[in-house]
């Protein structure tokens, strides 16, 4: 059966190349909802006995966690606040038409190529100990709902009242669908390192951890070498972030702040081995020598890394 589902997942998902979007909203900033396709008009009942039509299409998607709009590199909308006013931004999805699904196993992050150059960036921050289940959802024509996340399980439910068993199943590499890849590659740019002043803190310890707020992370650093001490404060904002050890996550920006302050211990008194990135897109993995990594995923079109 779990087979089976994830199957399901990656056909249906595939269906989506070539549909165009019809709608493209934020009911509540920072919930994406999209729908491709044909339009239809379906009948729900609520728990309480409520009965209620909505539109839908082919295809939806529903972002629950940070996503990214981008355009030749450049951020045109994200789920961060400060978008909350540039709606229509938006707008210029309608009509335009997926070319290319990429999907990422560990978090099912994603990314949505469209025909017109538009790139939309999935990064999935809710975590078996954060506050939600999904990340993301996606329905297809047969009112066949996947729920991606926790970290790597899919749930499926069926809203048509059709049979299908509830099930919540570990996500494995389908060798027959080029759309799901492994990780995401991170590499080390040295132009854009040195751009940045990050060769600086390479071998800097983390003695002091202090978290500002769900997307705000303060980075007390000091180098240990008595001849060239120094010290340095790494602020780490408008991003959105994921902590973890070898394979397994242990907090990240949807995380509760006690479970973040749990979870980012493991880092003080431990050294930055190396910074890699994704090149204009100014995302960032940090790794320590302890095997932990800070993925950190930009949200705005700054740099997300500051001294202070």
């Amino acid at each position: 059966m779990s087979k089976n589902v994830i199957k399901e997942f990656h056909t249906s998902i595939a269906c989506m190349i070539d549909l165009k979007c019809w709608k493209a909203s934020c009911v509540i900033w920072g919930l994406l909802h999209l729908c491709f396709g044909e339009e239809y008009v379906r009948n729900y009942t609520t728990p309480g006995g409520k009965n209620f039509t909505a539109k839908n299409g082919e295809c939806d998607v529903v972002l629950w966690c940070p996503w990214r709009l981008e355009e030749t590199g450049i951020v045109t909308c994200s789920s961060h606040p400060q978008f909350s006013n540039s709606v229509k931004v938006l707008d210029l999805l309608i009509d335009d038409r997926i070319d290319k699904i990429e999907i990422y196993i560990r978090c099912y992050d994603a990314i949505f190529y469209f025909a017109s150059g538009k790139i939309l960036r999935i990064f999935s921050d809710h975590l078996k100990s954060s506050k939600n289940f999904s990340n993301w959802e996606f329905t297809n024509v047969m009112d066949e709902c996947f729920f991606l996340g926790c970290e790597d399980a899919i749930k499926k439910e069926c809203f048509s009242g059709a049979p299908c068993n509830e099930t919540t199943i570990p996500n494995k590499i389908n060798e027959q669908t080029a759309l799901i890849k492994g990780e995401e590659k991170f590499y080390k740019d040295m132009n854009f390192i040195k751009k940045h002043r990050l060769n600086a803190i390479l071998g800097f310890v983390c003695v002091k951890i202090d978290i500002l707020s769900d997307e705000e992370l303060l980075l007390s650093l000091e180098n240990t070498d008595p001849e060239t001490r120094a010290s340095s404060r790494l602020l780490i904002s408008h991003c959105a972030w994921r902590f973890g050890i070898d394979d397994a996550f242990l907090c990240s920006s949807d995380s509760t702040n006690s479970i973040q302050q749990n979870g980012l211990k493991i880092i003080r008194n431990d050294f930055i081995v190396d910074l890699l990135n994704k090149n204009h897109e100014n995302d960032i993995e940090v790794k320590f020598s302890s095997g932990a990594t800070l993925r950190i995923f930009n949200l705005l079109n700054d740099f997300p890394l500051s001294f202070i």
